[in-house]
């Protein structure tokens, strides 16, 4: 099958194809055709065309007429990246499905103290590693729901990140905030990421050097230059304290931004900074699966990420700034650098 490369355009015609396949066949919630289904359609020319996200949601992209598909010009983008953002968005859809399927039917457990998984957990992570397995067998994956040793996977040639339902906690109890993460690392590198929010259908993806897009339409970071003009979103801990790191930076905070956000999604409030809804976001006791693809997302729009301190990120212990410009990342560095708190992971 040959991927569609180089601008967003590549992303709205597979989205056709994909909308057009589920009405086809009655099939919704972010149910995609097969990669079979695909190849047929894109060399056969039998469903061609693209579309805008807004012709998307109103399902006017679905052409009677046969037309050539796109020339899309060639970019910096590595075909095999745009394979691996395909395979990422399929198995993200498949995540979101099981979560939709599962709401108000699941049983909740405690992994630790306030740290809670459900049934929607574990259906969601199986959907998606039945995704990339049956496309790259042989990648390691890195699952919340069965971690394994991070650095030594994440070392592996090639490496799936993924949090099948990053906002557990809001899912249990019907706050609407919740998402897939799915990302891959190579050689070290993010190189393909998506972020999908189930309830309103949102799909945020990145590739390296490809850009960033929320359902196929190009997004960019704000271009809010200082602390008190931002929004600025943090993530706490399940087991969180007076003298948790993420609060005693909360504590210093207080005051200096527009305003302070805590989701409950760090992969969503990644999103929303790639977005330019939040300008910025941080976090001291955060894991792999739940930054991997945001990260990707906020770079690819524009913005800068590195560890709480100022240092080249980790994914393997993932304390992070994020920031849509260079002067309020290096703002909120700054602040942060003052609050008492450790720049390491708890």
């Amino acid at each position: 099958m040959k991927i569609l490369r180089g601008s967003s355009k590549r992303s709205s015609a597979l989205n056709n194809i994909n909308h057009c396949y589920q009405t086809t066949y009655g099939l919704r919630g972010g149910v995609s055709p097969p990669s079979d289904v695909l190849s047929l359609c894109v060399n056969s020319g039998k469903i061609s065309g693209y579309a805008t996200g807004e012709e998307a949601q109103a399902g006017r992209n679905c052409p009677t007429d046969a037309e050539p598909m796109p020339s899309l010009e060639s970019s910096d983008v590595d075909s095999n990246y745009d394979e691996l953002l395909h395979v990422a968005q399929l198995a993200a859809r498949a995540g979101g499905k099981k979560l939709l399927e599962w709401r108000g039917k699941f049983v909740t457990r405690e992994k630790s103290r306030a740290d809670l998984v459900t049934d929607a957990d574990l259906a969601s992570q199986q959907a998606i590693a039945a995704v990339v397995s049956n496309h790259f067998p042989d990648h390691a994956f890195l699952g919340e729901e069965n971690p394994g040793a991070a650095s030594e996977l994440l070392a592996q040639p090639t490496c799936w990140v993924v949090d099948p339902l990053d906002g557990t906690t809001n899912y249990v109890h019907g706050f609407p905030a919740f998402a897939v993460s799915v990302a891959v690392v190579v050689e070290g590198e993010l190189v393909a990421g998506v972020v999908l929010n189930p309830l309103n259908d949102e799909v945020y993806s990145a590739v390296k050097h490809g850009g960033a897009w929320c359902n196929g339409k190009p997004i960019r970071v704000s271009q809010t230059a200082s602390l008190n003009k931002a929004l600025v979103a943090l993530s706490l801990p399940p087991q969180a304290s007076e003298t948790s790191p993420d609060v005693l930076d909360f504590l210093a905070l207080i005051g200096r931004c527009h305003g302070i956000r805590r989701t409950g999604s760090a992969a969503l409030n990644l999103a929303f900074v790639a977005r330019g809804v939040l300008d910025a976001q941080w976090a001291r006791s955060i894991k792999a699966w739940d930054v991997a693809a945001g990260v990707l997302l906020v770079r690819e729009a524009g913005g800068l990420v590195s560890a709480s301190n100022g240092a080249p990120l980790d994914l393997a212990n993932p304390h992070f700034v994020a920031g849509g410009t260079e002067t309020l990342h290096g703002e909120l560095v700054a602040v942060l650098a003052k609050s008492g708190a450790s720049p390491e992971c708890e």
